[in-house]
């Protein structure tokens, strides 16, 4: 590990716990010698100073709300602070009030619904529009999706609309961004054990049966999804942009 500025530099929102996608991304590209700003929610900050301490790596760990401007500033000036040229940006935000989750969709309220969009959509132009200053060319953003947001999957519900959102502004900002050299796509991992998704009561039922009708015949695993990401976040994937890369052993392709 090295903490040469020469090293480049991640943000990593959304850290959690050591079951989130996030913290298994960040896990490897300390494990490879880059240097990360792990962007956390307030009460979520001091979990995260806790991996980054046991795990023996050194990185920058920052409170953001994304719904405050004024903590989007500071992880901007967080990134500018550790030299202001940003390799890449991973994007690991989502959020629906849980009663509005478990609504029919035609019955979930206003409110709930402006709430999921801003949180998990917004979110994510607001966060690039922080730190562009210091995306440099060659730089990549990934967003993490579900296929809940192509396919109707019950149970999914508000959230599904939300990732639809958050997959069409990655191909909007791809065109935004692409002029600067800027890459911008969404990773679609397959249904996982996290802090997210334990929200969903059959989630491991749901990973059972993923496992059994994908072509692998396997469950998705954190480290396929955290190589994958950490591919498009590479330069590796220069020639990749505005495109949802799904990680989930095939699933996707099946009918039925």
């Amino acid at each position: 590990m090295t903490d040469s500025r020469e090293a480049p530099l991640y943000l990593v929102t959304g850290v959690a716990n050591e079951a989130s996608i996030a913290w298994g991304v960040a896990d490897r590209l300390l494990s490879q010698g880059a240097r990360c700003i792990l962007a956390s929610l307030p009460r979520n900050k001091h979990r995260a100073e806790k991996l980054v301490a046991r795990a023996g790596y050194e990185a920058t760990v920052v409170s953001c709300d994304v719904t405050d401007p004024e903590s989007l500033e500071a992880v901007g000036a967080a990134v500018a602070a550790e030299g202001g040229s940003l390799a890449g940006v991973l994007h690991s935000i989502a959020y629906a009030n849980m009663e509005d989750l478990e609504r029919a969709t035609v019955d979930v309220s206003r409110e709930g619904f402006l709430e999921a969009m801003d949180i998990s959509v917004y979110s994510l132009l607001a966060l690039v529009r922080a730190v562009r200053p210091s995306l440099h060319e060659g730089a990549a953003v990934v967003a993490l999706t579900y296929h809940g947001s192509q396919r109707c999957m019950p149970g999914y519900n508000l959230m599904g609309v939300a990732k639809a959102a958050l997959e069409s502004a990655c191909r909007y900002l791809a065109h935004d961004l692409g002029p600067d050299g800027i890459r911008v796509n969404c990773a679609s991992p397959g249904a996982l054990l996290t802090l997210s998704s334990s929200a969903f009561l059959d989630i491991q039922e749901n990973i059972e049966r993923a496992a059994e009708a994908s072509p692998i015949r396997a469950p998705t695993s954190m480290e396929d999804v955290s190589s994958t990401v950490c591919f498009l976040l590479s330069g590796a994937a220069a020639g990749i942009t505005g495109q949802v890369i799904y990680i989930d052993n095939g699933l996707s392709i099946m009918g039925g």
